[in-house]
């Protein structure tokens, strides 16, 4: 073939030995490359053991040198090959050993710039060709998912450096950096400064080809793989305003049921305050007395028109109920529902009880549900509730061949409180820290209005009914009681925020995750913002990819603070798409990398991380600045 022996013998065969020679070259190239890749694998399982951890150096001037060189071998490799997953991974690869050097404006970076330009037009390209889009249709999708107007783009940029939008991100990120998957509280001393909109076209245009392409490629029985993961629910980011304010506790006084929204689920409020009080009775009374699990959400003309119809009220509802029986069999059933109200405060359910009779929920006061105070679940509840919870716990005690002292526990609690000073008609409880709390408004109407007072402290809930703060009184220290001996602040467990204008995409397994980042970023430019997130430093324990997780508590621990003292940490979002899951310990998603069917990989340890092996797979919607001082939101 090389002397042209081939086309000579065989004049009639040319273009065949033209083409059989392009696939030899091709396939030298990427034996190459394999080469390069495996160097830069043994580089890199070397990189943290050249760390001197007492000098603050990363590595010898040798050793940055050495990985330059062979970085910008492959780089120029994959250039050449022109192929998406080459390109990708050594697009990784460079960003990831030699991130430092780029922000300090190496040559390698310009070379950089131009590879991560061609990998997006071959990304572009492929995506169209394997979904079936004309590149017309790609357009349309993209324009329809960035269809701000100048003033929707101004108001939503806006919106974004409200204190509101910044309340909310705050909520998120204690509850996303105050938990681990066993449930075991972490220590969440994060306080959001400041929030960056990063609005980068052509990074979101690769994104939303690639998203494209991927919802051929999950089969939709892999779709919701990610729903366990600590940040807020798929749908909470944007489910509809009437689904968001209808957080809280609802009465169904025909029944006489309570039932408790917190973010997509809805509880019936008695079984959750039996549980608190009896955890290891958990299992059975979500098997007996559990009667429903289930979400609200909009019309499924909702779902795929997410823009449409945010403020109004006259939203239709479903209510997907499983209630679960004495067989291993759960019976699933859906109830439509609808506001009756412009105020969102009755909602009316066409059967919503076991004889499939119309059920009525009127909304109880807002300081009501369940919060999280200082990484810490407390229940705001009348007492009614936990007489109905004693009730089912004297029940299960009964049925075990155990004396059923609940109830009459709980009443002589609440009658010695009176004796403390606490109004007679006092009808609430706050449970916190396993002690109960009287708790009464000064003035009628005061708690609909969010404020509320017990013997050694006054609390408030904010208009969005989101946040909660507890102030003491000013006694003599002798008489304060711990943990009310300073300000608490808190937020409603199951908080739904609205954090993007467009909807996450649940058929591709999309989800918001945090990245921390070490960069110090130039006028904020969107481009270096983008390109950070492949450069984390946050290990290869599962191979080459970028690494993110569901837990703003781990991502903080790979960023350093900026001489401003802030932190940065990147809000993304990400396609998972079909994903392979791993345990602690166990490294076999190494071989599952490109070209195979999975397209992440979950690593589930304390908290969930994502190995992500395709840049086009991530874009960094948020970029968000924080101190590690928490502050309450009344000092701050």
């Amino acid at each position: 073939l090389a002397l042209g022996r081939l086309c000579e013998t065989f004049p009639g065969c040319q273009r065949l030995v033209l083409r059989a020679q392009k696939v030899l070259e091709q396939e030298l190239c990427r034996a190459v490359l394999a080469v390069e890749r495996a160097k830069l694998d043994r580089l890199n399982a070397a990189l943290p053991k050249s760390r001197t951890v007492a000098t603050g150096s990363l590595m010898t001037m040798d050793m940055k040198n050495y990985l330059i060189a062979h970085s910008s071998h492959a780089l120029r490799l994959a250039v050449t090959m022109r192929e998406q997953q080459a390109l990708g991974y050594a697009l990784i690869e460079v960003y990831r050993l030699n991130g430092d050097a780029l922000r300090q404006g190496h040559p390698l970076g310009l070379l950089a710039i131009d590879a991560r330009q061609l990998f997006q037009t071959l990304v572009i390209e492929r995506s169209a060709l394997n979904a079936g889009l004309a590149p017309s249709m790609l357009r349309q999708i993209f324009e329809q998912h960035s269809c701000f107007t100048p003033s929707m783009r101004a108001s939503w940029v806006e919106n974004v450096a409200s204190a509101s939008f910044r309340a909310d991100m705050q909520a998120c990120m204690d509850l996303i950096g105050a938990k681990k998957r066993n449930g075991k509280t972490l220590a969440s001393e994060l306080e959001v400064v400041e929030i960056q909109y990063v609005e980068h076209p052509p990074s979101m245009q690769t994104y939303l080809a690639r998203r494209e392409e991927l919802k051929v490629c999950v089969h939709p029985k892999c779709a919701g793989q990610a729903a366990d993961a600590q940040t807020i629910g798929p749908l909470g980011p944007w489910t509809h305003a009437a689904i968001r304010r209808c957080q809280g506790l609802w009465a169904d006084k025909t029944s006489f049921h309570w039932w408790l929204i917190a973010g997509e689920e809805v509880l019936n409020a008695a079984t959750l305050v039996a549980e608190t009080l009896e955890p290891e009775f958990a299992q059975i009374l979500r098997a007996e007395h559990g009667l429903m699990n289930f979400r609200a959400l909009p019309w499924p003309h909702l779902l795929s028109r997410p823009e449409c119809g945010d403020t109004d009220s006259e939203v239709s509802l479903i209510w997907v109920v499983s209630q679960f029986s004495h067989s291993s069999r759960t019976n699933v059933k859906q109830i439509n529902g609808v506001f009756q109200d412009a105020d969102l405060n009755v909602v009316f359910w066409n059967s919503g009880h076991k004889d499939n009779t119309p059920a009525r929920w009127d909304r109880s006061p807002v300081i009501y549900g369940s919060w999280c105070l200082e990484g810490r679940e407390a229940l705001l509840l009348p007492m009614e509730v936990y007489f109905q919870a004693a009730l089912l716990l004297d029940t299960l005690a009964i049925h075990q061949g155990s004396s059923a002292e609940h109830k009459s526990e709980l009443e002589a609690k609440f009658f010695e409180m009176r004796s403390q000073g606490v109004p007679e008609n006092y009808r609430d409880i706050l449970y916190y820290q396993e002690r109960f709390y009287p708790i009464w408004e000064d003035r009628p109407g005061m708690m609909s209005c969010g404020q509320f007072r017990s013997l050694l402290f006054s609390g408030t809930v904010d208009k969005s009914h989101r946040r909660m703060e507890i102030q003491p009184f000013d006694v003599p220290e002798d008489l304060l009681e711990p943990p009310f001996c300073r300000r608490l602040g808190g937020f409603r467990r199951g908080i739904t925020a609205r954090l993007s204008p467009k909807p996450l995409d649940l058929n591709v397994n999309e989800l918001y995750l945090l990245q921390g980042t070490t960069a110090q970023f130039q006028n904020d430019d969107p481009s270096s913002v983008q390109l950070q997130v492949l450069g984390s430093h946050s290990g290869a324990s599962e191979g080459s990819g970028i690494y993110l997780t569901d837990s703003a508590f781990k991502a903080d621990q790979y960023t350093e603070e900026h001489p401003n003292g802030l932190c940065a940490m990147l809000f993304c979002r990400v396609c998972l798409g079909r994903i392979i899951n791993q345990s602690e310990g166990d490294r076999n998603s190494n071989s599952m990398r490109r070209g195979s069917e999975y397209h992440s990989v979950k690593v589930s340890q304390e908290v969930n991380e994502y190995v992500i092996f395709d840049p086009s797979q991530v874009y960094v919607e948020y970029l968000v600045w924080y101190r590690r001082r928490y502050q309450k939101l009344c000092e701050s």
